[in-house]
């Protein structure tokens, strides 16, 4: 790279605010959903009971029942949604456990606070806004009384203590990838602190939710890429997936921030 492509090059000093995915990026949603799954997936009620399904299989199922739900319904609130897919799961369609309860349904859908947060998340989002100066938004598919259970739980805090904007899939109406997600978060942004798209790094797990949309709304990213994921595009890359920065971890993000590391990602093409 000569030194004036080498100038252009984007650093992540140059933004002013970065936007988190939550659930996949800061919480182990994986662990979280398929833990609150088992008493669903297990072939009888013993401890020992084999599950009807490795946590491969579910999860990809799980993505698919989720990701239809929330397109038909996007005005639903997430707890609401966890509630309908366990209902579905355990429908003749799927598993075929007719003795699940309402009220076990409903304790999978009030599940969310209850997901392991990665052991890294807080210190970096402290470090991150303090003393590094970031601006940190959250944008993500959960509803408010379930965010707040998240970091009470998880991380001892309330969300104001770590986060200076929360949007949630309650407030906005819709679910990502929507494009009016991301299209509001924008436009809180330019409201609250007068900076535009340029400023925003979208810094998330799933390329199917974030990074795809990001990309197409001229917002850089960064890919959390946590090893053995099974949600959130692991595979192949989908169509459209472009991201500036690569890492693996909450704590190897925070130390590209301090070293001024590169782009290292999958960057979009130059028009």
């Amino acid at each position: 790279m000569d030194s004036q492509a080498a100038a252009q090059e984007p650093k992540l000093s140059d933004f002013k605010v970065l936007c988190f995915d939550v659930y996949g990026t800061l919480i182990d949603w994986e662990t979280g959903i398929y833990n609150a799954a088992l008493p669903l997936l297990k072939l009888d009620d013993t401890e020992s009971a084999t599950p009807a399904l490795s946590r491969a299989e579910f999860l990809s199922l799980y993505e698919i029942l989720e990701l239809a739900q929330q397109a038909r319904t996007p005005s639903m609130k997430y707890s609401t949604i966890l509630t309908s897919i366990h209902e579905q799961l355990s429908s003749p369609t799927h598993l075929n456990r007719p003795t699940i309860s309402e009220s076990q349904h409903a304790r999978f859908g009030a599940s969310v606070p209850t997901w392991p947060a990665f052991p890294d998340s807080l210190s970096t989002l402290l470090a991150l806004r303090n003393p590094h100066g970031y601006k940190l938004v959250v944008l993500s598919n959960v509803d408010w009384e379930s965010f707040a259970g998240t970091c009470k739980v998880q991380f001892g805090k309330d969300a104001s203590e770590i986060f200076d904007v929360v949007l949630t899939a309650e407030d906005i109406g819709s679910y990502k990838p929507s494009r009016r997600n991301f299209k509001h978060m924008l436009e809180v942004i330019k409201k609250k602190w007068n900076l535009g798209e340029e400023d925003v790094l979208q810094v998330a797990q799933s390329r199917v939710h974030d990074h795809v949309p990001a990309q197409e709304m001229g917002i850089k990213s960064v890919w959390v890429n946590r090893r053995g994921a099974n949600m959130g595009g692991p595979g192949d890359v989908p169509e459209g997936a472009w991201w500036d920065w690569e890492v693996d971890s909450m704590g190897s993000f925070l130390e590209m921030v301090e070293h001024g590391a590169r782009r290292n990602g999958r960057v979009k093409p130059s028009p």
